[in-house]
This record gives structure tokens, sequence and C-alpha cells, in this order.
């Protein structure tokens, strides 16, 4: 599998060479959860934030590549109490792009994995007495793990506006690393790790690189 991977992205690059270049500025909304449940708990989606740049190397075949900044989190729902969290991601997705119609109207699909580190979190929650707080997650380096890396595949449409391209595009990335972690001996027996997914829509201005 791995070999498969590393002759495809060959490939890409190779066809890419002599293709316009492009970049893009992209901002959008994100839904997102974690992977993990409790009992007597119901999970819900948080909303978020998304925006960035990209550039990727080709017309059809191509390397594509962003610099993010992503919202993810969970909410976990016990009757009339709640706990959120919310977390800031800097993620860097590295993907191939098919990208493929007319000049005036074409479609892409894109894929491959990311990699994040976890910048900064905010819990929000019921107190005893029924009322909703809000404070900064504090980070504890025996039980946070703030690298994140897993896949990441979508597909969009780009409209041909003259000066460049309107990019509408829909996300998936799942996480495929524990964002939690403990001591030595100190992991519940059965524990299948804490998880990001998370589902984004970017709206983007593609231009390309004279």
């Amino acid at each position: 599998m791995k070999k498969i991977y590393i002759l495809l992205l060959l490939s890409a690059f190779s066809l890419s060479l002599a293709a316009q270049k492009h970049w893009y500025p992209k901002f959008g909304i994100t839904a997102a959860t974690l992977s993990y449940g409790t009992e007597n708990v119901s999970k819900s989606s948080v909303s978020g934030l998304v925006g960035g740049i990209g550039y990727y190397s080709g017309d059809m075949l191509s390397l594509n590549s962003e610099f993010l900044y992503i919202q993810k989190g969970v909410k976990l729902e016990n009757g009339d109490a709640y706990w959120q969290l919310k977390t800031g991601y800097l993620e860097i997705p590295l993907m191939l792009r098919l990208t493929i119609g007319p000049d005036a109207f074409k479609v892409f699909a894109v894929g491959g994995g990311y990699a994040a580190f976890w910048l900064h979190g905010t819990e929000e929650f019921t107190d005893e007495a029924g009322k909703v707080q809000s404070e900064s997650y504090e980070f504890d380096s025996d039980y946070d793990n703030r690298l994140d890396f897993g896949l990441t595949f979508g597909a969009g449409a780009m409209l041909n506006l003259g000066k460049g391209n309107l990019m509408a595009e829909l996300r998936y990335d799942l996480g495929l690393s524990d964002i939690a972690k403990f001591p030595e001996g100190e992991k519940p027996e059965g524990w299948e790790g804490v998880k990001n997914h998370c589902v984004y829509f970017t709206i983007g201005f593609v231009m390309p690189i004279d």
C-alpha cells in the first residue's frame, strides 16, 4: 500500500510540472465531534470556523497542500446538563487533486492526509446551579496529546469569473490519532481512543500564479 501511495504522488508531481500553478484563500464553517462515547450521555457536534490558504500544482491531476486554522470539538449532554469542548488546530493537509471540466465550470475531488497541532481549547458547561460557564481549557501534558493526524477527502466545484475561479468545497477529516494520553499504567482497560471527526464547507477564490 505504501508503494502505491508513493507512485501516485510521483505521478501527480510529474504531470504537474508543466501545468499552471494556482493558489487560493478559503473560509468556511465546521461541524465536528469526537469518536468516543460514555454511558447515559448523548453526543452531538460542535460548530466552528475554518480558514487559510492553499496551493495546487496543476490543472488535472496534481498535488494540493493547505495551511489552515480549523476548529473542532464535541458536546456531551446528560439531561439539561452539558459539557462542550471547542478546540483550535493549525492543520496542514497534503492531498492528490483531480480536476475535470471546461474552463467555465470545473469539478474536483481531493484525498490524502493531514497533520495538525492543537493550539488552544475552550470549555463550556453547566455548573451545579445550572448556570452556563465558559473557560479556557487547561492542557495537561500527561493526558493531552497536541499532535493529531488523519485522512482527509472531499469534493467541490469551481466557477470561472475571469480573474479567477469561485470555489466551493465539502470535506471530511477522519482523525486516526488518539488526542488523549495517560501516564504509564493508567490507561483504562479496553480504551479505544478519542479521535477527531470533522465535516467542513468552504468558499474560496482560486487564482493562477504567473
